[in-house]
């Protein structure tokens, strides 16, 4: 049987608790219809996770028997994604991969050759906050309001290694592999159509690395999620004991 997770903004203490978030309350009683006796984990922005079980889930509300609280520590690794805004469905699905990934912070960013440039914030946290419950991760992604690409390769100077994933093959250089110890990735992805031969300057001068995937067109989309998936193996690769 599948043991949900729940985000609660709260601390926990062994024994028992009343749920009083509405939206909370309404997702486990009236979406999942959760029954007494069955078990869930609570996790918070403290990463800690609380394993209980259901006492009482009715038009009166949940409460629970906390058994366990555990605490969690995620990986030490910051990768922050850069992408490019794009259209609503699409960006919402690379928020909501990135984090199932275990990204630490997605940055909107504005380019040349960005056409869509509003984004309903609140939404993009829930969803977050959703693909985070599901993917057993304790700690959700800050999705910071939307910067223009030249602040945004400003701010990535932070980060121990940057890349920018490129679509024209001559412009990248491929080496994807690296024996630094890596405490935290930025990456770039670009709108539809890529970064313009400006914006790849731009970034050389801060002599970023340029990446492409070779013999591939990929969707803006596919090209976040899999340059999420790939700073993280290279940490993971990198920062073995």
């Amino acid at each position: 049987m599948k043991i949900h997770r729940f985000f609660l903004n709260t601390g926990f203490l062994e024994g028992e608790m009343s749920i009083t978030d509405n939206e909370l309350i309404h997702q486990m009683r009236d979406v999942l219809k959760l029954h007494d006796g069955e078990k869930c984990v609570l996790f918070n922005a403290a990463e800690q996770e609380a394993h209980a079980h259901i006492l009482q889930c009715d038009i009166n509300g949940v409460t629970l028997s906390v058994e366990k609280i555990i605490q969690k520590s995620e990986q030490k690794t910051k990768i922050t994604l850069y992408c490019a805004i794009l259209k609503r469905e699409n960006f919402e699905l690379v928020v909501q991969k990135a984090t199932e990934l275990g990204v630490h912070e997605i940055v909107p960013i504005i380019t040349q050759r960005t056409v869509k440039t509003g984004l309903k914030h609140e939404r993009l946290e829930k969803i977050a906050t959703e693909a985070t419950e599901q993917s057993g991760h304790t700690y959700i992604p800050v999705i910071q309001k939307p910067i223009l690409f030249s602040d945004a390769l400003h701010k990535a100077q932070d980060h121990t290694r940057v890349v920018v994933l490129h679509t024209e093959i001559s412009q990248g250089d491929n080496s994807f592999s690296n024996t630094e110890s890596i405490a935290s990735i930025g990456v770039f992805v670009g709108p539809e159509g890529g970064f313009t031969q400006e914006e790849i300057q731009q970034a050389k001068e801060y002599r970023y690395s340029i990446h492409t995937f070779p013999h591939m067109v990929l969707r803006a989309e596919t090209a976040a999620i899999i340059g999420v998936f790939w700073a993280h193996n290279l940490f993971m690769t990198n920062n073995m004991d």
